[in-house]
């Protein structure tokens, strides 16, 4: 009798995630994003250097991280997501990258916030520009355009990141908001003092 093993593998590759800070502003902006059937991406830059030491790793997400920032400061941050975890060197070897630094995989750095168990304040501003949310004093009246721009600062701390680290302590007992929420919710039922 012959036996046969089978060995099935997930088509869906592990991407990790970096976030690099470019040298000078729009150095690390590509002239073009080809994006390939296999769901990489090829980089074109102005500088041969640059796109010989881009293409040369496997590119799943390149994107300027910031780039609705009203601060130009942020706009020198990408995520990039590439095919391994271990090109932190090679990112860090370059001059024209200041700063590279691992965040981990898709699994720990969910991208789609607005499907995330994380709060609304962590949404990012390319899947809200058009979302309407309905007021919660009028529910059944108007609705208001969500705008990320006032929460750019959650930014500047890698706030996104310390969600996915920790969701507060229990022994807190004061708290400030930073944002919006219904008083009426679940978990805070009789646990909010309102001061006006």
């Amino acid at each position: 009798m012959n036996t046969t093993n089978l060995f099935v593998q997930s088509s869906n590759p592990v991407i990790h995630y970096y976030y690099i800070e470019e040298a000078s502003r729009d150095l690390l902006n590509p002239t073009k994003i080809i994006e390939n059937a296999n769901g990489t991406k090829t980089l074109e830059f102005r500088d041969n250097f640059l796109e010989n030491f881009f293409n040369q790793f496997t590119i799943y997400h390149y994107d300027r991280e910031f780039k609705w920032s009203r601060n130009t400061e942020l706009h020198k941050y990408y995520l990039i997501g590439v095919h391994s975890q271990h090109i932190l060197n090679n990112l860090n070897s370059i001059n024209e990258i200041v700063f590279a630094e691992y965040i981990g995989t898709g699994e720990e750095y969910p991208l789609n916030t607005m499907n995330s168990p994380n709060p609304d304040d962590y949404i990012d501003n390319n899947d809200v520009i058009n979302a309407w949310v309905p007021l919660p004093t009028e529910p059944n009246e108007g609705f208001t355009v969500f705008n990320v721009r006032p929460y750019e600062h959650l930014e500047l701390v890698n706030a996104k990141r310390a969600w996915n680290i920790t969701t507060g302590d229990p022994t807190i007992a004061i708290g400030i908001k930073d944002i919006n929420f219904y008083l009426d919710h679940p978990d805070l039922e009789n646990e909010v003092l309102h001061l006006k």
